[in-house]
């Protein structure tokens, strides 16, 4: 999706939800193919509307510019409709297969101008659910992008019998007060069968062991979500739900995901209080196994170490995705001897090095890395 998806439902950036499900309302009626508007514009402002009315989706989208709609769990765009308007309303045929409200939710009631009502499949036919799991992966995995394997265990429901709370229709008759002899009725998805129309015994299941392969791309922010489709739960005569994972990371031994910006990465670097004073070299090693240099000159004056910053931001060295590239964030924490010794002044040299033991850092003077030093007195 390349277009703003502000200009495509006509709000600015600045609108809140109200507006955006205005605008949506507005032309939704425009455009929906049922009143001779055309489907690809409707379809257009139906994902904006998914995304901009979704707080995460829409902190996405005003990030980078762009949300991953591939790996999405997009709704139907006609349950989006319905969601505004109830079951069905004059001229806008296709609204549902369950019945008319007023009209004793008879199925397949037909009207005048509003043509066929059975848009979706039957019950029987519906989709199953799906299930909603977490893939963790590794801090590695997500900078280089990867394959990872992922067990889950299905179950395949062998029988079923017709739910009794909607008579095997999947949805019943919700109504509504809206005040003193004003009632509005809208078609609801029945709960006990979760729309399927029919009910499933844990005891007529078996469960079956299963590795699927999930491709994880670069750099993809900690909660967005993985689609596998067809691979949740089976039941009878309908088709199998998909599983959505969200991605989270593992806890690493070095490098943590910024709070503030997905794409960067955040690490601690320990200093003694004689490597703060008098220089340093640190070699970090880098989520790509290449090596970055970190130098503080022995000659750096005074006031210029005790003024300096306490962190150092390395553009470009974090996650990459879609286009955008994060920074490394490296926090410096000076370690002081206690008690400080007498006349520690004088005795700085003495005060060895001895806070660097750690596999993705080391203490070197010299030799080559694989990216330019990075020179502290510099910034």
């Amino acid at each position: 999706m390349t277009e703003n998806l502000y200009d495509t439902l006509g709000v600015g950036r600045q609108a809140d939800t109200q507006e955006i499900k205005k605008a949506y309302k507005k032309l939704a009626m425009k455009y929906h193919p049922d009143r001779g508007g055309d489907p690809e514009q409707f379809k257009k402002i139906s994902e904006a509307y998914t995304i901009l009315s979704d707080q995460d989706k829409r902190k996405r989208y005003d990030q980078f510019g762009t949300v991953d709609m591939s790996n999405m769990e997009m709704p139907d765009m006609h349950d989006i409709f319905n969601s505004f308007f109830g079951f069905g309303m004059p001229g806008m045929g296709g609204m549902g297969g369950g019945g008319m409200p007023g009209f004793g939710g008879m199925p397949g009631m037909h009207m005048p101008g509003m043509g066929g009502m059975g848009r979706g499949a039957s019950p029987s036919t519906r989709k199953a659910p799906g299930r909603h799991m977490q893939l963790e992966v590794t801090l590695e995995e997500v900078m280089k992008g990867s394959t990872v394997p992922f067990r889950i265990h299905r179950k395949k429901y062998h029988g079923s019998k017709t739910c009794t709370a909607c008579n095997g229709q999947g949805q019943r008759i919700q109504q509504m007060s809206l005040g003193i002899g004003i009632m509005t009725q809208s078609v609801v998805e029945c709960s006990p069968c979760q729309g399927s129309g029919f009910l499933y015994a844990e005891k007529d299941t078996t469960t079956s062991e299963e590795i699927i392969q999930v491709p994880v791309p670069q750099g993809i922010p900690m909660g967005n979500k993985l689609v596998i489709r067809g691979k949740a739960d089976e039941y009878p005569g309908r088709d199998t739900g998909d599983v959505v994972l969200s991605v989270v990371y593992k806890k690493h031994a070095f490098y943590r995901p910024s709070t503030k910006n997905p794409l960067d990465l955040e690490a601690s670097i320990p200093l003694s209080l004689s490597e703060f004073l008098l220089g340093f070299e640190k070699h970090v090693l880098l989520l790509d196994q290449t090596t970055l240099a970190i130098h503080q000159p022995t000659n750096t004056p005074l006031r210029r170490i005790l003024s300096g910053p306490v962190e150092k931001v390395i553009p470009k060295h974090g996650f990459s995705y879609k286009g955008h590239t994060g920074s490394l964030v490296l926090r410096f924490e000076i370690h002081f001897p206690d008690p400080l010794p007498l006349g520690a002044l004088s005795a700085f040299p003495a005060l060895t090095t001895t806070t660097t033991n750690h596999p993705f850092l080391s203490s070197k003077s010299g030799g080559t890395t694989d990216h330019p030093t990075v020179h502290l007195d510099q910034c």
